[in-house]
């Protein structure tokens, strides 16, 4: 009976890295992939509010992003491949601060921001499951300065460089959860007036992944 379930085991595990193995390798596959994530520039981008026209203010740093991707990938070489992936992305509240002006009274200010990537990604495949990915490319990327008072500001289109890293699982039947860190290349600035001048901004994120592969 022990050599019989032994057998049954190591029969389960040879049958599952053969399909594994089989879906890593495939020539040309789709991925789909829904993303949420954590952002924040690298300096808050109301600061400067405090030291201006303000009698006081609260900053908060950081809000959640939401994204969905669509990916298509070739083996290069067995369990690597090289592909590219492109998708939407909407960061709520980059930068929020609550504003007390001597002579506006209060505002809130929200930094939001919708991107459009545009990558390169490079991908390794191991037998147990294991994907570690990289990826690297640019973001057609607007963001919007929202003011409760009404008086928003929005940029223009901008192009800003982008790179980041995934590490995550995939099981055999093309699922697969990863998390991944990126940075997005761009203006770093606390001053609010120098925001408004329309440039892309920096910041970064760390997300976590849920993709769905199809053998194409």
């Amino acid at each position: 009976m022990k050599k019989l379930l032994l057998s049954a085991t190591i029969g389960s595990v040879a049958l599952s890295s053969i399909v594994f193995a089989n879906l890593s390798n495939e020539q040309n596959h789709v991925v789909l992939s829904g993303e949420i994530s954590a952002n924040a520039t690298p300096k808050n981008t109301f600061n400067s509010l405090s030291q201006t026209t303000s009698s006081g203010s609260t900053t908060n740093g950081g809000g959640i992003g939401f994204g969905a991707y669509i990916g298509y990938d070739y083996t290069i070489l067995p369990s690597y491949t090289l592909g590219v992936k492109t998708g939407v992305n909407y960061l709520d509240s980059l930068n929020k601060a609550d504003v007390t002006s001597i002579s506006m009274g209060s505002a809130t200010y929200k930094l939001n921001m919708l991107n459009i990537p545009i990558l390169l990604a490079a991908k390794k495949f191991f037998d147990f499951g294991l994907v570690v990915a990289v990826e690297a490319g640019a973001e057609v990327q607007r963001w919007t300065i929202d003011i409760s008072d009404g008086s928003d500001h929005d940029s223009k289109w901008n192009l800003a460089p982008r790179i980041g890293a995934e590490v995550g699982y995939q099981w055999q039947n093309g699922l697969s959860v990863a998390g991944n860190l990126r940075y997005v290349f761009g203006k770093s600035t606390d001053t609010f007036e120098d925001i408004t001048a329309n440039d892309a901004l920096a910041y970064y994120s760390m997300g976590v992944t849920v993709s769905y592969t199809l053998p194409f």
